[in-house]
C-alpha cells in the first residue's frame, strides 16, 4: 500500500486518508468517492481500462500509472475518472 501512494504524503499519519479503500467494504465508500464512479459512462470507463490492462506483463505501480495516465491523456478526462471506479470494482 505504502508504495502506491508513497509520492502523495507528506508523513505516515496521512496514510489512511490514501490507503483506506485498500480496508473498506466498497459499500461503505464515502460518498464523494462514490459519486466519482457512478454515472452511465462508468461502464464504459471500465471497458477500456479492461482494455488497456488486458495484455499487462508488467503488474508494478509504475506500470499501472503510465498506463492511466496515458488512457487519461487520450481520452481528455482526468485518471481519476478510471482509476476510481478500477479501486470499486
Amino acid at each position: 500500500m505504502t508504495a502506491i501512494c508513497q509520492e502523495k504524503i507528506k508523513n505516515l499519519n496521512e496514510i489512511v486518508d490514501y490507503t483506506d479503500f485498500f480496508l473498506s467494504n466498497p459499500r461503505n465508500m464515502r460518498e464523494k468517492r462514490f459519486r466519482t464512479v457512478e454515472g452511465q459512462d462508468a461502464a464504459q470507463r471500465m471497458k477500456r481500462v479492461r482494455d488497456v490492462f488486458a495484455n499487462v506483463d508488467d503488474w508494478n505501480v509504475e506500470s499501472f500509472k503510465k498506463r492511466f495516465e496515458a488512457l487519461a491523456a487520450e481520452t481528455g478526462e482526468t485518471t481519476g475518472r478510471f482509476i476510481h471506479p478500477t479501486r470499486l470494482a
